[in-house]
């Protein structure tokens, strides 16, 4: 079985995907996946102006376990699965045929990603079906830590819906994922409102991934994939908020000497759908270019600037359409798209987006006591650090769940999966694969504590994980 590709024209409605992901628990479905229609909600093909790309996936990886034919009743992993072909999210997966993928099959695939022995999850007893919902800039992590837990838990099915922070965490509070995954904090509102969710208490949000926010250019012919564009926070800020509407601006030309930037339209590309990214990044200009940016913080864009796309791939892939164009999104996610470089000390050379950068503007960074009780730790980003090669446009991306769920299966499924992606082992393969930022020590300490703060006991598990076969191209015995 394949990973479902990041850019796979197959886009099917958040409250879709939850709702009959919800509905697997509750009704019969029978195997209807042999017979099942692909749904292909793809957009026309691109025309030669500008426009948003949508196509975003919205499931990510959902494999199942192997299934006996001799069985009269149609397991509920196969459920699971068969109702996300019905709905179209997985026409391209073998999945949806007779070929349901075998333990093998998944130890083959996180092989393929490129997974070594010792990023897989430790094994568990547990069987059965989990999802989550929320940020599309977690997509790419998702890929590789469900591979991860999937090779040495074969018994296990997880599906992620990329659908963005906003709709995600809506799917969460209305019980039809186990967690969420966002790039915003719960407001006060959504944690009175998780209590109806949760079997005990409020829901908790800890962090499980750092990642620069780029601001990706397309300047062909005059900034390369290798090369930066010059801003300062008060530039960036003028840019998006409509003021500079053309690149060969006095101010812009001021602060990169070393290009002859031509008389084109600036076209800022902003995501369209509520997001976190959106909030990390305004969170940023307000922070550092005060006087420039006036708008309050939200989830949305906050002004009439430009044109929105859906999600980070979508931001990504409207950039990538036409000359003149800005846009911003997840580090990990830009392909080669050029990016700015931000000159936050006029003392110190411009620093261009990395996550080493990250890393440093995360050290000078403080998590927010008040903020942080009953389990959620919340980083508070210091976003005017001029700590030498600092990136201060950081994104800090959160997981979203309870302490304790009203089904066993999901609260002890929760607590060892939060603690796989939080460990040093699944920092390290999101950092790897992903070009994520582990979480800092003393930062993974603090979530730890969070995450064994999950009520039910978790499913036996041993220290190392199952035997499995050597590469063929690599004879190692730390490879799968």
């Amino acid at each position: 079985m394949q990973m479902m590709n990041k850019h796979s024209k197959y886009s099917v409605p958040a409250n879709t995907v939850a709702n009959t992901l919800n509905a697997v628990h509750t009704a019969n479905i029978v195997n209807t996946a042999d017979t099942a229609s692909p749904v292909n909600t793809a957009n026309p093909a691109n025309t030669a102006k500008v426009t948003s790309a949508t196509n975003t996936p919205k499931v990510v990886n959902t494999p199942s376990k192997t299934v006996s034919n001799a069985s009269s009743n149609v397991p509920r992993v196969k459920r699971f699965i068969a109702a996300l072909c019905i709905i179209g999210v997985l026409p391209a997966l073998s999945a949806c045929g007779d070929n349901f993928p075998t333990a093998q099959d998944l130890r083959s695939q996180a092989q393929g990603a490129g997974l070594t022995q010792q990023d897989l999850a430790p094994h568990t007893d547990l069987s059965g079906e989990f999802s989550g919902a929320g940020a599309s800039s977690q997509q790419a992590v998702m890929e590789s830590w469900i591979a991860g837990f999937q090779a040495s838990n074969t018994d296990i099915a997880i599906g992620y819906d990329p659908s963005g922070s906003g709709a995600g965490v809506n799917t969460f509070l209305m019980g039809a994922s186990a967690w969420a995954g966002s790039d915003a904090v719960l407001s006060d509102e959504q944690l009175a409102q998780s209590s109806s969710v949760c079997a005990v208490g409020q829901a908790f949000d800890v962090p499980v991934m750092i990642s620069p926010i780029a601001v990706i250019v397309n300047l062909p012919g005059v900034v390369g994939q290798d090369q930066h564009i010059v801003m300062d926070a008060n530039t960036l800020a003028n840019v998006f908020n409509g003021t500079i509407t053309r690149w060969n601006d006095r101010r812009l030309q001021a602060l990169n000497p070393q290009f002859n930037l031509p008389d084109l339209p600036v076209t800022v590309v902003h995501r369209s759908d509520k997001s976190g990214t959106t909030l990390n990044f305004v969170s940023y200009l307000k922070d550092a270019a005060a006087g420039q940016w006036q708008y309050d913080l939200s989830e949305n864009w906050p002004n009439n600037v430009g044109q929105g796309a859906k999600g980070t791939s979508g931001v990504v892939a409207t950039v990538q359409q036409a000359a003149g164009t800005i846009g911003y999104a997840d580090y990990s996610q830009i392909g080669k798209l050029a990016t700015v470089a931000l000159s936050v000390n006029s003392s110190q050379p411009p620093v261009a987006v990395s996550v080493e950068g990250a890393t440093k503007a995360l050290e000078d960074s403080h998590i927010d006591q008040k903020r942080s009780q009953n389990n959620r730790v919340i980083v508070q980003v210091n976003h005017t650090t001029d700590k030498p090669g600092a990136y201060p446009i950081v994104l800090v991306s959160y997981a979203i769940a309870c302490t304790q769920y009203s089904n066993a299966s999901t609260t002890q499924f929760m607590r060892v999966w939060l603690d796989y992606i939080t460990s040093e082992r699944g920092q390290a393969l999101a950092s790897r694969n992903a070009g994520t930022a582990p979480l800092p020590h003393n930062l993974r300490e603090r979530v730890a504590q969070s995450v064994q703060a999950i009520e039910a006991p978790a499913a036996p598990a041993s220290s190392a994980v199952p035997d499995l076969p050597d590469s063929p191209n690599n004879q190692s015995a730390s490879k799968l």
